[in-house]
């Protein structure tokens, strides 16, 4: 009896440390990019329009300079923050002073005037821009105060009629200049990962949605204007981006994401539900895709093998990194964003369905002709096997390759040329295409 006590005792011990096992927290840690030694500085960002009627709301101003400040109500997390643009000197020659309602109490009148920096270069004929170092606030997001940097440039153009200087048009930037990292590990490897709030709302968990009209070439991809998760093992890259999303896929394992910025930790819960195979036709550095029947994000990273486990539903490619060696040995990344008339893959019971994406690529040349100017864009691209459009082909390790490389990037594949010829042989024109 007292055998079986103990193996029962035993047993149960060994539960609960599997059971443990299945959860892994990542607690992040706040870092001011303008103090980040690191390489990789994603940027998120926002453009936006000022107004010159002071938004509603129980406001107290200080003394303002300008004739005609200018006003930004911008929501972060659960708080909106009023930023009034203002002048050092009441010279009308563009904004170069802010206040912002930094403890979000109204009262900007207490606030300390921040000046920000004049670009001479851009500063002429009208036209004005100032840019603002790194501002420290704090936003709430999920119940907790969370700190958040952001920067600013202001820009516009200012007319000048019968000695009077009037306001053109002026627009704002936002920029995040902060982001979360942490750390953990999994089967033995320690990976790095950094949030990256895209659209400067103080979230950092935003999944976006798919755009309606179609983006160049008339092609609609799968963009969603989601918030980043960077993600890899040793340092980042700016490669190393993905899509925020519900699941993540390391290894052979799948883990559901959860990430609460209030308490400015990540959890990563394994799967319970039951799984389903999806074989992947090239074995990828990271793969996202968009589950149709829920909505979820699927982001998968260093993948064992060619094949994933997933929940059932029906998944459409977002987008993938993938890599291979030229006949020289020299190593090739290529990233690609799919498309949204792609058809989905259906994962689930009684199926064994293939992910095809990749290889053969197709080069492609679209035609724009500009309306009333007589000019023709020509837009060189290269889709996927799964329609998918090739958004970097890039040279990452080796110097043995024999492809010929740009001379203006250093890694990417030269430029393609072209030649237009009339049916009978007559050359119309020639040229180079150019990344951008």
């Amino acid at each position: 009896m007292g055998k079986i006590l103990n193996l029962a005792l035993c047993a149960a011990f060994f539960w609960s440390i599997t059971a443990s096992a299945e959860t892994i927290e990542v607690p992040l840690k706040f870092i001011d990019k303008s103090n980040d030694r690191s390489k990789l500085r994603p940027v998120g960002h926002v453009f936006t329009m000022p107004v010159k009627e002071i938004p509603e709301g129980n406001w107290k101003l200080p003394a303002l300079n300008a004739e005609t400040p200018l006003y930004l109500l911008h929501k972060m997390g659960d708080k909106s923050f009023l930023i009034v643009f203002d002048e050092k000197e009441n010279d009308a020659n563009g904004y170069s002073r802010i206040y912002i309602d930094m403890d979000n109490d109204g009262d900007l009148a207490e606030e300390k005037p921040i000046d920000g920096t004049r670009d001479e270069r851009r500063n002429n004929n009208g036209f004005f821009e100032c840019s603002f170092s790194s501002i420290d606030i704090s936003v709430t997001v999920d119940g907790g105060e969370v700190p958040y940097s952001i920067q600013l440039r202001i820009s516009g153009h200012i007319v000048e009629k019968d000695g009077k200087k009037t306001l053109d048009y002026t627009q704002v930037y936002l920029y995040g200049a902060s982001v979360f990292r942490g750390e953990f590990e999994v089967n033995g490897k320690t990976y790095s990962l950094m949030l990256n709030d895209t659209n400067i709302n103080g979230s950092f968990t935003d999944k976006g949605e798919l755009r309606d009209s179609p983006g160049r070439n008339n092609i609609k991809l799968m963009e969603l204007g989601s918030d980043e998760i960077y993600m890899d093992t040793g340092e980042l890259g700016y490669t190393d981006n993905q899509p925020y999303g519900e699941w993540l896929y390391i290894g052979s394992s799948l883990y559901r994401l959860n990430i609460d910025m209030g308490k400015r930790l990540i959890t990563l819960t394994e799967a319970t539900e039951k799984l389903f195979p999806l074989a992947l036709s090239f074995k990828p550095i990271e793969i996202a895709l968009l589950n149709d029947d829920d909505g979820s994000i699927v982001v998968a990273r260093n993948c064992d093998d060619s094949s994933l486990s997933l929940p059932a539903g029906n998944y459409r490619l977002i987008d993938y990194r993938i890599a291979k060696n030229d006949d020289q040995g020299d190593r090739w990344e290529v990233t690609a964003t799919g498309a949204q008339e792609a058809l989905a893959v259906r994962v689930g019971e009684g199926v064994n369905p293939t992910l095809t994406f990749g290889e053969p690529f197709t080069p492609q040349v679209h035609r724009d002709d500009r309306r009333g100017s007589g000019n023709t864009i020509l837009t060189f691209v290269t889709r996927g096997s799964n329609d998918e459009q090739v958004t970097m082909i890039a040279h990452s390790e080796g110097s043995n390759t024999k492809i010929p490389l740009s001379k203006k990037t250093g890694s990417y594949p030269k430029e393609p040329r072209y030649r237009i010829v009339k049916s009978d042989g007559e050359l119309v024109a020639r040229g180079t295409f150019e990344y951008g």
